[in-house]
Order: structure tokens, then C-alpha cells, then sequence
């Protein structure tokens, strides 16, 4: 009984800030509690261990949950031009005559330098470098009207116009494409290309190449993530 009125007394006569003190593991480090205040830097302590492993990821997730279906980016390639689909310039192309198309009425369906987007002027030098491009191609394999046009130097003009409409969305998953594990780009669209040569005032040729439809995946997969391509991570998250 004395022993417990000592340890009694003595209890009572510990001032109020000196309260029970234990030891526990924190992520396998030993931190000291000691009273109602040291609680507190161990619950602090507890929540700065756990959030700092679980940070970068719940803040991914909420990140990724905000933005929905729009996490990953979209862009758009148009070249500028009155046509908007790849039928409606093929179109006025096979409107043009050959031998019977003036170059005012090419310019009126769309195909003039000067009020129309993305229509380049050639002279002769130009379209000799369009189609003699080796030493393999001589002026006699070309087509006769080529042939008469160049022959007139000057006087030979050429239109050429180049369009295109490409759409790239990303697909896939959000957190891999953000990491550069693995970044899959959707692309579709069309491309359409026109060369037209003018002498005398009158379409005397016309070419034409193009893609109707395009529609391919680029699928690129970098194992190490955003260690392979640091320095292009943020860049190719635009757009």
C-alpha cells in the first residue's frame, strides 16, 4: 500500500505535461509519443508517410477524373480552301478541260493565286524541276503538251495547289500516354494535290495525286517511360 500511495504521490506530483511516453514504427522508423501534443506530430507524421507514397497517384487519378473523356489531346491539320472534303475538290478538278478551259475560268472555280488559299504560281524553271527530277528523265519522255509548254519558257506558267485535312486524337490509356509509356494517335482524313500548266491563256495540262481517305494508328511504345524521351514529354502532350 505504501509502495502504491509513493507511486500515487508520485504520479500525482508529475506536472500535467508529463504523460505516458511509448515508442512506434512508422514505415520502419522508431518515433518517440510522449503526451496529448506528441500525438499530434505522430498523427502528422503518420499522414506525411502515407500521403507522400500515395500523392503522385491520387493526384494523377483526380486529375484524370476532372478532365473525363477529354484527358487525352486532339489536334487538326486544315489547309485553308473553299473545298471541305476531298469529293468537292476532285470535283472542280474534272471540271477543268484541257485544251478548252481558260485560265480566267480555272481561276473562277477556285484555282487563283490570288484570292485563293495555298495555290502556288510556277514558272518555267519550277516545272522543269517538277518533272525532270534524275538525269534518267529526259524532255522527250514527257507529255507532248509538257513538252510545248517548256518549250515556250516563259510563257509556260503552272498552278499548284496541295490540301489537306488531317485529325489526330489520342487513344489508349490517359495515365500510360501521360507517363510516355504508350502513346497511340488515331489519324484520319484526306490529302489532295493539283498541277496545272497554262500557255496562251488556256489549261494545256493537268495531274493530280491524293489520298481519298486516310485512316492509320501510330502506336509508339517507349518501355522505359518518361526516362526515354524526357525532354519532349511536355511538348508532345499539345495538342
Amino acid at each position: 500500500m505504501r509502495a502504491f500511495a509513493r507511486r500515487g504521490k508520485a504520479f500525482r506530483a508529475a506536472p500535467s505535461n508529463r504523460l505516458p511516453s511509448e515508442r512506434r514504427e512508422v514505415y520502419g522508423e522508431s518515433v518517440s509519443v510522449t503526451g496529448s501534443d506528441s500525438m499530434k506530430t505522430f498523427r502528422s507524421r503518420v499522414f506525411v508517410a502515407f500521403g507522400s507514397a500515395r500523392a503522385l497517384p491520387v493526384a494523377v487519378a483526380m486529375l484524370l477524373a476532372a478532365c473525363g473523356g477529354s484527358a487525352l489531346p486532339k489536334s487538326e491539320t486544315i489547309t485553308r480552301s473553299q473545298w471541305n472534303t476531298f469529293e468537292a475538290v476532285k470535283a472542280s478538278y474534272d471540271r477543268v478541260a484541257p485544251g478548252t478551259t481558260t485560265s480566267d475560268e480555272l481561276r473562277a472555280m477556285g484555282f487563283d493565286p490570288f484570292r485563293s488559299a495555298n495555290v502556288r504560281v510556277l514558272t518555267y524553271l519550277d516545272l522543269m524541276r517538277q518533272f525532270l527530277t534524275s538525269d534518267a528523265i529526259k524532255p522527250a519522255d514527257l507529255d507532248p503538251a509538257v513538252q510545248r509548254c517548256l518549250a515556250v519558257r516563259d510563257f509556260c506558267v503552272g498552278y499548284h495547289i496541295a490540301l489537306e485535312r488531317i485529325n489526330r486524337e489520342r487513344k489508349g490509356s490517359a495515365l500510360a500516354d501521360l507517363l510516355n509509356f504508350r502513346r497511340q494517335t488515331h489519324e484520319t482524313g484526306w490529302s489532295f494535290s493539283a498541277l496545272f500548266l497554262m500557255q496562251n491563256g488556256k489549261v494545256v495540262y493537268k495531274l493530280w495525286s491524293g489520298v481519298p481517305r486516310i485512316d492509320r494508328l501510330i502506336d509508339q511504345d517507349n518501355p522505359l517511360g518518361p526516362v526515354q524521351e524526357p525532354a519532349t514529354i511536355i511538348r508532345d502532350r499539345l495538342p
